[in-house]
């Protein structure tokens, strides 16, 4: 049995999908905005926002955003990362390891590409010296 109306109209069971964007005139009242968190729903945070919405565009093996989407999205993230909540902090943080969005640069034949940050150094001018033209060792683009 579907409960919750969404923005565009159509109703999901609670949870259904994590946290639904629920249609704002259902929030409108007290009582209904306590009748969805009982049922476990919560305020939307800039958390729940990048991990809902931005990072799954970077869970695919290549990704596909324009410069300005992907300057707009690292600045939500830097956004969220700045929650004053530890758990919140914890769960994007365990979320952004397994997405592929930071720009990196081939130091063997300068190709680009995004990966995960676990498999990329920061360009330090040392590292940059210690990996040229050495093929595969992922550099963060500076560019």
């Amino acid at each position: 049995m579907a409960l919750i109306r969404l923005e565009d109209g159509t109703h999901v069971r609670p949870r259904a999908d994590g946290q639904p964007p629920v249609r704002s005139a259902v929030c409108s009242s007290q009582a209904a905005r306590g009748f969805l968190q009982s049922l476990g729903l919560t305020e939307p945070d800039p958390v729940d926002d990048v991990i809902r919405n931005i990072i799954p565009k970077y869970r695919e093996h290549e990704v596909h955003v324009s410069m300005r989407e992907y300057r707009a999205d690292i600045r939500r993230m830097l956004g969220a990362l700045a929650t004053d909540s530890k758990a919140q902090r914890k769960k994007l943080i365990g979320a952004l390891s397994e997405a592929r969005f930071v720009m990196s640069v081939d130091a063997g034949d300068g190709s680009k590409r995004v990966t995960v940050p676990g498999e990329v150094y920061l360009a330090t001018e040392r590292l940059k010296e210690l990996f040229a033209g050495a093929r595969g060792v992922l550099l963060v683009d500076d560019s």
